[in-house]
């Protein structure tokens, strides 16, 4: 009876977490989109850079889709994305071909939420919900998860709907999209 009670206990604990940082977060809806505002409906290309200090970027996948990865030091083509006002404070990216970035499920429920370029028409699954945390965004895929910066396999860093609440992993810097390699 001892054991049931302390998990009964664990789980209501857990619970009350969960729904204060949701409602914290769901507090925290916001009516300008931040550091994202100058690139809204414009020309000007963001850049998405994660913790680990690489930028987004749209990586050929063997699905034919192309899988958004946190894998480039410096800003390249396939690192720029158009932003786009979807609804309430949601956003709408597409990548350099013009592919809407979108929540692809592999393996049902509890399975891998990719984030990949890979519909030419927008949809629910493509609409994220932007979050402002000093200075950085933080977005929201339709699940109701975090995108994060996700390690999967040997130096592979996914983006996926990953987290039920945001942590480091989930906050990117935006910045335009001029290139930041060497200059010849």
């Amino acid at each position: 009876m001892d054991t049931f009670k302390w998990t009964w206990k664990r789980i209501n604990t857990l619970q009350v977490l969960w729904f204060t940082l949701s409602q914290l977060y769901t507090n925290a809806e916001i009516e300008s989109l931040g550091p994202l505002d100058s690139y809204i409906n414009t020309d000007r290309l963001a850049t998405f850079q994660a913790d680990n200090g690489k930028y987004w970027c749209s990586v050929p996948h063997s699905s034919g889709k192309n899988n958004i990865e946190a894998e480039s030091p410096i800003i390249e083509e396939w690192c720029k994305f158009k932003v786009l006002y979807a609804s309430e404070g949601k956003i709408l990216l597409q990548d350099k071909l013009g592919m809407y970035l979108s929540r692809i499920n592999w393996g049902g429920v509890g399975g891998i939420d990719s984030i990949m370029a890979s519909k030419a028409e927008p949809d629910i699954f493509c609409e994220f919900k932007v979050f402002l945390d000093s200075g950085k965004v933080i977005l929201r895929a339709d699940n109701g998860k975090f995108l994060s910066r996700v390690a999967r396999g040997f130096n592979k860093m996914n983006i996926e709907a990953a987290k039920t609440a945001p942590d480091e992993f989930c906050s990117f810097a935006i910045s335009s999209g001029k290139p930041t390699g060497p200059t010849p």
